[in-house]
């Protein structure tokens, strides 16, 4: 994000090379971008365990490094001015990874999991942390907006998701995050659009800019 410049007033980025603001698809697509490189990091990270390399305790210590590097990371995209309390939600999201994780390393111990299951399932606590990026990109709307709606983007979303959309707009804070609470876990693809309307918003309000929403 070093060619943006961050302007708390309006929770946007502005580009310095031509002074216009950047969507929140682009952004979204730069936190999609940084998860991906991450992923090709650890699959050799995985590989190299299955090949031996390095043991599951090894493997485990070095995950949980790049989890929290990562989720620090797209915490601070969607919200760069970061306070001790945004610190304190990163450590909460962590403390569930890293549980996972643990359990993880206990089921490549006990031989419950196939080599394809290893490396997929590690690619899925690495997109799990897109979470980061959801929240903070949330926590910093909460100082300008009022409401929420979440957004599928999938054709075939799971139950949850589809409920969670039809929700409509709510409070800001009150939908889960995407990834969370849904069948399509790591794999969802939801967002979130956000408004400072002093009452609730009507559906048709998405065709209006309120800053992010487009």
């Amino acid at each position: 994000m070093s060619d943006f410049s961050f302007n708390p007033g309006t929770r946007r980025y502005r580009d310095n090379r031509t002074g216009r603001f950047v969507s929140a698809e682009k952004v979204r697509q730069i936190s999609q971008q940084t998860i991906n490189a991450r992923i090709q990091k650890t699959d050799k990270l995985t590989r190299d365990l299955l090949q031996r390399k390095i043991t599951v305790s090894e493997w485990e210590e070095k995950m949980s490094f790049e989890i929290k590097d990562l989720t620090i990371q797209l915490y601070r995209i969607g919200k760069p001015d970061m306070n001790a309390s945004d610190y304190g939600r990163i450590g909460q999201m962590l403390r569930m990874q890293y549980g996972r994780l643990r359990k993880f390393s206990r089921d490549i111990i006990l031989g419950t999991q196939s080599e394809a299951q290893i490396i997929n399932r590690s690619k899925m606590y690495v997109a799990k942390s897109r979470e980061a990026f959801e929240e903070g990109n949330r926590r910093g709307h909460a100082l300008i907006n009022k409401w929420e709606k979440r957004i599928i983007t999938k054709r075939e979303s799971c139950q949850e998701c589809l409920f969670y959309e039809s929700a409509g707009w709510q409070p800001i804070g009150t939908l889960p995050r995407p990834t969370e609470r849904c069948t399509c876990r790591a794999n969802c693809g939801c967002y979130f659009v956000f408004s400072n309307s002093r009452t609730r918003p009507t559906q048709n309000m998405l065709s209006l800019n309120f800053g992010w929403t487009k």
